[in-house]
């Protein structure tokens, strides 16, 4: 009886040994579970937060409805609608544990528009333009180091730039998901171009003021009216969007006419010389 008690003994201590050495394999948590990609949200980010490793696999329920980009490096992945549908998108991990992120994309899925804008920079000068807010940004690059040097200010979703060489430059801007959302074509000059906000324009209403921009100049503006009885201007300091990527060294221009069914011309000059003008016609004015 003694022996078979002993032999018992010995069995339960290899047996809780044996139990010691079980792995424990925790559960793949995930940030999310589920999301909604449309139209205004083509993608969203899930990342691993327990469980993770640096090995995973993904399984698609359907494919052609989303892709999955992973993070390099990192335990975050891009899911990205493709077309409408639903899918789960399974995340497994080395030890074999897996989740699921349930995706519905509710919109058919339209290719993301690419915009631009021209910037001009004189040569040596320091300017910050603005991209549009809607880009969540993941990456700006440069054509031409020669031409320009710029520094990304991503939280505030702008560019320094500064002109080191004259010529021409493209700066691009992608989005989180590697997507080119917007194109900046940065012209380096000797000097600004002078540029108004309005052409030729008729104006109707009596002893009303309008308000006109320089957006681009090399600052110094003198203006005048060719018949103040007509109608008069006043330069003031510049109060119209501050985000337009074409600014340079902007100002506003106050126009007031004064008299119906005549003509005059506001006439701009810069510091460099450069010069532009606007013809108004008075027409007849409407009580205000």
């Amino acid at each position: 009886m003694k022996k078979i008690f002993f032999i018992l003994v010995i069995i339960s201590f290899f047996i809780a040994c044996g139990n010691d050495d079980d792995t424990y394999v925790p559960e793949l948590k995930l940030s999310m579970n589920e999301c909604v990609l449309n139209n205004e949200n083509q993608y969203a980010l899930v990342q691993v937060l327990d469980g993770g490793d640096e090995q995973y696999k993904i399984r698609m329920s359907e494919e052609g409805v989303v892709k999955v980009t992973r993070l390099w490096g990192s335990s975050k992945f891009y899911i990205i609608a493709l077309k409408k549908g639903n899918v789960d998108v399974t995340i497994t991990n080395e030890n074999n544990v897996s989740s699921y992120v349930r995706v519905s994309v509710s919109d058919e899925i339209k290719n993301i528009e690419v915009t631009s804008d021209i910037v001009y920079i004189k040569l040596n000068d320091e300017k910050e333009i603005h991209y549009p807010q809607y880009i969540n940004t993941g990456m700006v690059s440069l054509s031409n180091s020669y031409i320009l040097r710029y520094d990304p200010i991503y939280e505030k979703k702008k560019v320094w730039i500064k002109g080191i060489a004259l010529g021409k430059a493209q700066l691009s801007i992608y989005n989180a998901i590697s997507s080119l959302n917007h194109i900046f074509d940065i012209h380096v000059v000797e000097a600004y171009d002078l540029i108004l906000s309005r052409g030729d324009t008729n104006l109707d209403v009596y002893n009303r003021d309008y308000y006109f921009h320089i957006y681009s100049g090399n600052g110094g503006y003198k203006v005048e009216s060719s018949d103040a009885g007509i109608g008069s201007c006043e330069l003031l300091e510049y109060n119209g969007e501050k985000t337009l990527a074409i600014l340079s060294n902007p100002a506003t221009i106050k126009v007031t006419p004064h008299k119906a069914g005549a003509e005059f011309v506001i006439k701009v000059k810069d510091s460099e010389g450069k010069e532009s003008s606007v013809n108004i016609s008075t027409g007849f004015f409407v009580a205000n």
